[in-house]
């Protein structure tokens, strides 16, 4: 849904005309079976089955109890079941935030058909908040139905006065 879409069409093998590609402009919403993308603007590959939607201050992603904003683009690759968020993107569910420059989410089916995230990876400047503790690294893969994240580079974590500086950690954010 959106203010304005626009269909471009091509010649098909068949002789009649197919959509090769679609912009949807203004108060863009894109929904699929478990989730709800907005922003300003998004522009819609057919052949790779991508969109990419910019221009939403920021845009957002919502996918059950998670949520996914990117101050610059957010990406879908449906074939491979991926949203790459880029510029200031934050991914978060109830308690816990992860923040970084790049994050990639990876769904998965769940019940009823509809999609959930299983696996977040976060690239560059990465920082997770949660209630009792802040991490920060250079990259950070997090499995969203264990809870546990892996995070290289640089790692700092702080819990109250306390805090561990490494190379790497392994963290269950469900428990601390």
């Amino acid at each position: 849904d959106a203010d304005e879409l626009r269909a471009y069409y091509r010649e098909a093998d068949t002789g009649n005309t197919e959509i090769f590609r679609l912009d949807a402009i203004g108060r863009v919403r894109i929904t699929s079976p478990g989730r709800v993308a907005t922003g300003g603007h998004a522009v819609y590959d057919v052949d790779k089955s991508v969109v990419v939607l910019k221009n939403g201050n920021p845009v957002k992603l919502v996918s059950g109890a998670d949520v996914i904003i990117a101050n610059g683009q957010l990406e879908f690759w449906d074939q491979r079941n991926l949203a790459v968020a880029r510029g200031g993107a934050q991914a978060a569910r109830v308690d816990k935030r992860i923040r970084a420059d790049v994050l990639t989410a990876h769904f998965v089916k769940g019940e009823a058909g509809k999609s959930q995230i299983e696996l977040i990876e976060a690239f560059d400047n990465v920082r997770i908040d949660t209630d009792g503790e802040q991490v920060f690294s250079e990259r950070a893969a997090y499995n969203v139905p264990t809870g546990l994240a892996r995070l290289t580079g640089s790692v700092k974590i702080i819990r109250g006065g306390n805090q561990i500086n490494g190379c790497s950690a392994d963290i269950d954010l469900n428990t601390g």
